[in-house]
């Protein structure tokens, strides 16, 4: 089943996980389970991104020019990945631009 499309929601990394981009792979560990995670190529672009000013809409078309993907693949795979994410508290959605809110 496919995620419904967030375009308009910023993504925002947690700020309560320590995290660092290691020979181009970000590395993140959650305090709470303390479990480390090593983000792919594609997932530490979009987190590189995930910084509460661009919106999914955004970080989906720059992953598009920069990996030549499809559009529709793009979305669904930022999507996923997004989704992921807020499962295991690496990242947040917001309504509006900015900092953490909440």
């Amino acid at each position: 089943m496919r995620p419904a499309m967030i375009e308009d929601k910023y993504p925002i990394q947690n700020s309560a996980n320590p995290a660092r981009i290691i020979e181009g792979e970000a590395v993140i560990i959650t305090p709470d389970d303390s479990q480390l995670h090593t983000l792919n190529e594609v997932g530490t672009f979009v987190w590189e991104r995930a910084d509460g000013a661009h919106t999914v809409a955004q970080i989906v078309d720059e992953l598009c020019r920069c990996f030549e993907v499809e559009r529709e693949r793009a979305e669904r795979d930022v999507s996923e990945f997004i989704a992921r994410c807020q499962e295991r508290n690496l990242m947040l959605l917001q309504d509006a631009a900015g900092p953490a809110q909440g």
